[in-house]
């Protein structure tokens, strides 16, 4: 009997990441834990099987509903969906579907973007990864069977985290010198535009001295062009927005929401705006206004809605429109564990 197969199927494995996708027209989940990959059905807790023996599954992501990347340890694999269904349902393990993508990562991210060749532009899913000071990035499409073609660049400092913002901006996290520090980027022109300006700016200097920088997610303004983008530091979050006068990034707000403790993972529901903050101490969801509210009403400000204490809450996935929440407590069962919030544009919770 396959290794994975031989695992009691109620693990109580903590989650550590997740994703949802259908499959025969049946809701299931995706649980990466420490001990390998997990594969259970909505509402059926014997139907949870242990599918990989990866270690460290620590992210995961599904493309395009047919592929399935998952991050263990320092290397990225990807396999293909139906693949590892077709052992699941065999009660099998599924080690075989999993070819290594990209070695020495430290994380990963997934986002669509435009890359111009010439005078041809390139829209697809780019997968950018990450380690020291060194970035990764390649198109995954259905034409190059989602392994990339991977390009590198060097980083001024370590990187922290990869953000995908737009399909034409990506930015980059950097903590050095016990401060935190946030570029724009795009695949065209690899530049990098600081956000917010704090040469000049003393007050955001002392402010930042210590924080750590967690996210980064755009803000939709009426158009196309007018939006804000969210900075999530560790104990606090600021708007910003290109200021073309001064040719830079300043404060678009006067507040900042204060987090009640330590952030440690963020998202961002870009269709009800809300941003919820993850850490060792529980969840908080924060309301934030749009700048056409703020223009009507001077008195509204950014309002935490929900607060959930505990350190048994954990954010599985931070992608937009699917955000994946986890409540476990000490020796709780994996089946019975995985909770979800999760927002579309439409308002329904199933994909």
């Amino acid at each position: 009997m396959p290794k994975s197969a031989s695992v009691h199927p109620l693990s109580v494995a903590e989650p550590l990441t997740g994703d949802v996708f259908r499959y025969s027209d049946n809701l299931y989940y995706a649980i990466g834990a420490n001990d390998g990959l997990y594969i259970g059905q909505e509402n059926l807790p014997m139907s949870w099987r242990r599918v990989s023996s990866l270690p460290s599954v620590t992210k995961l992501d599904i493309i395009d509903g047919t592929v399935l990347f998952l991050l263990s340890g320092d290397k990225l694999y990807k396999g293909d969906l139906i693949n590892i269904m077709e052992s699941y349902e065999r009660m099998g393990g599924a080690e075989k579907c999993f070819k290594e993508v990209v070695k020495h990562c430290k994380g990963y991210t997934i986002g669509y973007q435009e890359e111009r060749n010439g005078p041809v532009i390139m829209s697809s899913n780019f997968v950018f990864s990450w380690k020291d000071k060194k970035i990764k990035y390649g198109p995954i499409n259905m034409e190059n069977n989602y392994k990339p073609s991977v390009k590198s660049v060097k980083a001024v400092f370590n990187v922290n985290k990869v953000c995908v913002l737009s399909d034409k901006h990506f930015s980059i996290l950097h903590y050095t010198e016990d401060s935190p520090i946030f570029y724009l980027s795009n695949l065209n022109s690899l530049t990098n535009t600081q956000m917010p300006q704090v040469d000049n700016d003393s007050e955001i200097r002392i402010r930042q001295k210590g924080q750590k920088p967690i996210d980064t997610f755009k803000m939709p303004g009426r158009t196309r062009n007018e939006y804000e983008i969210l900075l999530v530091y560790s104990r606090y979050c600021i708007a910003v927005s290109y200021d073309s006068s001064q040719q830079a990034f300043t404060h678009s707000r006067n507040e900042i929401m204060l987090f009640n403790f330590e952030c440690k993972g963020a998202s961002f529901d870009s269709s009800s705006r809300i941003l919820f903050i993850c850490g060792n101490c529980g969840l908080e969801a924060w309301s934030i206004p749009s700048k056409e509210e703020l223009k009507s009403d001077r008195d509204i400000r950014p309002e935490l809605v929900t607060c959930i204490t505990g350190n048994h809450v954990r954010l599985l996935n931070n992608t937009n429109q699917k955000i994946l929440l986890c409540l476990t407590l000490p020796g709780q069962k994996l089946g019975d564990a995985v909770g979800r919030q999760i927002f579309y544009l439409n308002g329904n919770r199933a994909p």
